[in-house]
C-alpha cells in the first residue's frame, strides 16, 4: 500500500477538543483509498485544563496517545460497579474499548 496519510483540516466540537481525521473509511471510500480493515484513525487536540464531555464509544475502540501535559481519564466498564481514574502523562496511551462509558 503505497499511501501518505495526513492530518485533515479539523473542527471544534462543542466540548472545545478539535478533532482532525487522518484516515476516515467514509472518505477513503468516497475517493477510491484502501481501507486498512475498518480502521480509523484522527487526531484530537484537547485545550489545556478541558474536561471532554464524550460520555460513550458505542461501537468503535479508541487508543487516546498523551503528547504532552497530563489527562485524568475516567471510565466505568459495564461490568463493573464503580468508575476508575487513569492518569497519563507524555507517551503514554490509553485504549477504550466500545461500549465503555466515560464516567
Amino acid at each position: 500500500m503505497e499511501t501518505v496519510w495526513t492530518v485533515g483540516k479539523g473542527f471544534q466540537v462543542l466540548d472545545g477538543t478539535v478533532f482532525r481525521p487522518v484516515m476516515d473509511p467514509q472518505v477513503l471510500r468516497r475517493e477510491g483509498k484502501t481501507l486498512v480493515g475498518n480502521l480509523s484513525l484522527a487526531l484530537g487536540e484537547i485545550p489545556p485544563s478541558t474536561a471532554s464531555r464524550i460520555r460513550l464509544h458505542p461501537v468503535v475502540n479508541q487508543l487516546t496517545w498523551f503528547v504532552a501535559g497530563e489527562l485524568t481519564v475516567k471510565m466505568k466498564e459495564p461490568a463493573l460497579d464503580a468508575a476508575y481514574t487513569l492518569e497519563l502523562r507524555a507517551r503514554e496511551a490509553v485504549l477504550t474499548r466500545a461500549g465503555l462509558c466515560f464516567d
